[in-house]
């Protein structure tokens, strides 16, 4: 063996392999990953878990929770479902797996639903900033905003993104409502303004909520479509044809997963 050097920071590679050359085979199996053998085989193969994002949403109305948890159906009652942000939140993150998997219709879901999201958010931004406007020209009197004495804490864990832009808009719209209890409590607000701002707004909300169900199974990979098989012929009967963008995947929604990614995350 070469003598070893006294100061091996200033070496060439070549120069520290030729003074640390040995004949002896080492005796540190090869690790997994291609992992430096240093270091020991149990700190390789003990890797850390999926990934997950939690948070918390904290709302002060009852208008908004219910929007939280939706409602069932229950055709005794002639009752029709209220798809709420959990649900929405799972058929998303079921519509992005299957956009994943190179679906073209959950590709045009992912699409529609998120630019319904954006309008709705601008909505909500809007109203929003009149009310807060309205509140603070009131002739030098402060007015304190309604919130609950008790308001509830609901943790979040999405898979996706559009779980989170969903509460954010949820959120936004809980103080919309906040803000027109207190408008309507000092005369600055009425009821056909109730009806126009804050009834208008759920609404739009449960409409995008609900688009979340429009995704129906079909199976077809867009493979098959441009193969013209008979999944594709099938499909394309019956849920009609896609724009050729969308077809081709040349326009996607900005938050669609990659095609074929497997993300390190968990509902």
């Amino acid at each position: 063996m070469a003598k070893k050097p006294d100061n091996i920071l200033s070496m060439a590679d070549d120069e520290f392999d030729e003074a640390f050359a040995t004949d002896e085979k080492p005796s540190t199996p090869v690790h997994d990953d291609d992992a430096d053998t240093i270091v020991t085989p149990d700190l390789v193969n003990k890797r850390p878990g999926m990934l997950r994002t939690r948070g918390e949403l904290v709302l002060h109305t009852r208008s908004a929770h219910r929007l939280f948890y939706g409602r069932r159906r229950d055709d005794k009652k002639n009752q029709k479902p209220i798809i709420g942000l959990i649900r929405f939140a799972l058929n998303m993150s079921q519509i992005c797996d299957l956009a994943a998997e190179d679906d073209p219709y959950a590709d045009a879901v992912l699409l529609k639903v998120e630019n319904k999201l954006e309008e709705c958010k601008s909505k909500v931004m809007q109203h929003v900033k009149e009310l807060e406007d309205l509140l603070s020209d009131t002739d030098g009197i402060s007015i304190k905003v309604y919130d609950s004495v008790e308001p509830v804490i609901l943790p979040l864990e999405f898979k996706t993104t559009y779980g989170f832009l969903a509460a954010r808009i949820l959120s936004q719209y809980d103080k919309l409502v906040r803000l027109a209890q207190s408008a309507r409590h000092v005369g600055l607000f009425f009821q056909e303004d109730w009806a126009r701002v804050v009834r208008s707004t759920g609404s739009s909300i449960r409409n995008v909520f609900f688009l979340s169900t429009s995704y129906r199974y079909t199976g077809v990979r867009r493979d098959d479509i441009a193969a013209n098989n008979k999944v594709a012929r099938r499909a394309i009967d019956k849920y009609g044809e896609l724009p050729p963008i969308i077809l081709k995947g040349t326009k996607r929604a900005r938050y669609a997963p990659a095609i074929g990614s497997r993300p390190e995350t968990k509902h």
